[in-house]
């Protein structure tokens, strides 16, 4: 959900170490421990019940942001997996708390700068990449080779380059996956016609139409926004892209496309949606709703840009909306979004690395995520696809039907973009929210913003 990792991070202040050990001594169960040099072919799922403690006595240290800062349970559910890894392996697992994102990045940065890097991080997919080729995590495909069970079948396709470096796999998905499109407030839809799910908005052009029906202003005073539009910044700027059958970086991930034909197709659309359609107010327009959701909820906006994992809670019970993937554009061959799927990874010096990736592979499992939701309020995706074929997810949807579009977005081209991800944002945002706003021509814009990632591109990776 939203609310359980945010990929779009800064680097935030330091915070102290925060640690806590969980785990519950004496208890029975097993794991078969494969090393990665280890002369098995297969090893058991991890966690698996049986008759031993392969990992007595090993302790894991493992950083993450899953606490109640988030919202209730997250706590519990953590104190709950780590117990259930002691009682199956007789492994301790010291949980470290940090803040969401880069902020948990920069406790990473000051633990390993220390001589004391957490065995077990989350990575932020929007961080993981730099961490990795500033070589600070370890390449886990020895593992993967020889453990099914984390191999890339196991997950949703889109969760696969923003974790690996050429044949190198340093990250197994752990929360998402969250895919960006639209929301929609379906009664508004079926209001002018249109099918209540959007079905109908297949193109660009359905939906400039659609909107365009759904709009009523009085030049820029908007009594009904047709769709509250934001500023590119590289997720939707790469979602768009997809959408219209080209990427944001090259094959070989070394270079951002932005001066391109696709790349100016895109930008144009989406300027015309503010200054020629104008069937959003402007990004510095003084009435506009600052919450897009509350403006959806409160009938402000009919479409809005979110993403698949939107939980509306302060909605009324009988209030209806649904996920629309982006359309196709000109170049495009069908629906897309862009999906991120964060991830953990072992530091490149842990002390523990085999216990490690035993405790990646329970707590990263089906079963896991199963057992955690108990704790939670609202149910989660998880990246597993065979989470889909479970019962309890099945249920879940039941009882609430939204969740149902998060897999299906999660399958759409194309991954969440990646490659120095904040330095290259924070310098191509501002342009191309001058495009946006008409104060920039789409073809100098984006001839700017090449030169300012090409530039980034070129330099020595800076972790943060």
């Amino acid at each position: 959900m939203l609310h359980e990792g945010v990929p779009l991070t800064r680097s935030l202040t330091r915070r102290g170490l925060v640690g806590r050990s969980v785990g519950a001594a004496g208890a029975t169960g097993v794991v078969g421990l494969l090393a990665a040099c280890g002369g098995q072919s297969q090893a058991p799922q991890a966690g698996a019940k049986g008759g031993g403690l392969a990992l007595k006595d090993q302790k894991v240290t493992f950083l993450h942001w899953w606490t109640d800062t988030l919202g209730p349970g997250y706590n519990d559910m953590m104190n709950w997996s780590a117990t259930q890894f002691k009682e199956r392996t007789g492994a301790q697992v010291d949980l470290v708390d940090g803040k969401t994102g880069g902020g948990l990045n920069e406790k990473f940065l000051a633990m390993s700068t220390a001589g004391t890097p957490p065995d077990v991080s989350f990575m932020s997919v929007v961080i993981g990449r730099d961490d990795y080729d500033a070589g600070l995590l370890k390449n886990l495909s020895p593992y993967i080779a020889k453990m099914a069970d984390i191999g890339d079948k196991e997950f949703f396709d889109s969760a696969k380059k923003f974790r690996a470096k050429g044949n190198e796999t340093f990250g197994i998905p752990t929360m998402g996956p969250e895919s960006l499109g639209f929301i929609a407030n379906s009664g508004m839809l079926s209001s002018i016609g249109g099918d209540p799910q959007g079905k109908d908005i297949k193109t660009w052009d359905d939906l400039t139409r659609t909107t365009q029906k759904l709009t009523k202003a009085n030049g820029d005073d908007f009594q009904q926004i047709g769709l509250l539009a934001s500023n590119l910044n590289l997720a939707w700027l790469a979602a768009w892209l997809y959408g219209n059958g080209a990427n944001l970086t090259n094959a070989d991930d070394t270079k951002y496309l932005l001066d391109a034909p696709a790349t100016r197709e895109v930008l144009q659309y989406c300027s015309d949606v503010f200054n020629k359609h104008r069937v959003s107010p402007k990004l510095d327009n003084p009435g506009r709703p600052p919450n897009a959701r509350q403006a959806m909820i409160a009938g402000q906006a009919a479409i809005i840009y979110d993403s698949s994992s939107i939980g509306l809670l302060n909605a009324p019970a009988d209030f209806k909306y649904w996920f629309l993937p982006i359309p196709k554009g000109p170049r495009g061959s069908g629906f897309a979004s862009a999906s991120w799927t964060n991830f953990v990874s072992v530091a490149k010096d842990s002390k523990a690395p085999d216990a490690a990736v035993e405790w990646i592979r329970w707590f990263t499992s089906v079963e896991a995520h199963i057992g955690r939701m108990k704790f939670r309020p609202i149910k989660g995706a998880n990246p597993r696809v065979k989470l889909y074929e479970t019962p309890e997810w099945k249920q879940w949807v039941q009882e609430t039907p939204v969740l149902g579009f998060i897999p299906d977005a999660a399958r759409l081209p194309g991954p969440y973009p990646y490659l120095r991800y904040n330095r290259v944002e924070g310098d191509v945002a501002p342009i191309m929210r001058n495009i946006l706003d008409g104060k920039t021509g789409v073809n100098e814009g984006l001839a700017d913003a090449q030169k300012k990632a090409d530039q980034i591109m070129s330099e020595p990776v800076r972790v943060q």
